[in-house]
């Protein structure tokens, strides 16, 4: 699970799971996708970084399954693959209080819904834990 955890604490990567995870909601209809896909355009589009870089993270989470792509002749479409996420939902839920958002039903429908706030920070606290002991490295070897 640590790799899986390296692989959440980018931040770009976090980027790109919540805008597929809000496609997913909104249902979304990219080009001729299906609902809940986006094409590596689409992610380009709309984070507003360059194509290689969406698709070496695209890539990172293809090979973590986190990520589910279907190719269309010369296209990609990518969505979320829940195996991986339920991971990590299972330790979060061991670690963190129960609390179930008002009005909302963990179902077959809305399997992860608390689960990205809590992702999101846990990832954050990776990246910083691993940038504060990368300095501590830094200012103890010579």
């Amino acid at each position: 699970m640590a790799d899986l955890f390296d692989v959440l604490a980018e931040d770009t990567r976090r980027e790109i799971l919540t805008l597929l995870r809000t496609s997913l909601d909104a249902q979304a209809i990219s080009g001729s996708g299906q609902p809940g896909e986006l094409s590596v355009g689409d992610v380009v589009e709309r984070l507003g970084i360059t194509q290689p870089t969406v698709s070496k993270h695209l890539k990172v989470l293809r090979e973590h399954q986190l990520v589910d792509v279907r190719e269309d002749g010369q296209h990609r479409y990518y969505r979320l693959a829940p195996g991986p996420l339920g991971l990590v939902r299972r330790w979060l839920d061991g670690v963190a209080p129960q609390v179930t958002p008002v009005g909302l039903v963990d179902s077959a429908e809305t399997p992860y819904v608390d689960l990205w706030p809590a992702g999101y920070q846990v990832g954050t606290w990776i990246a910083g834990a691993q940038d504060a002991l990368n300095r501590f490295i830094g200012q103890i070897r010579p």
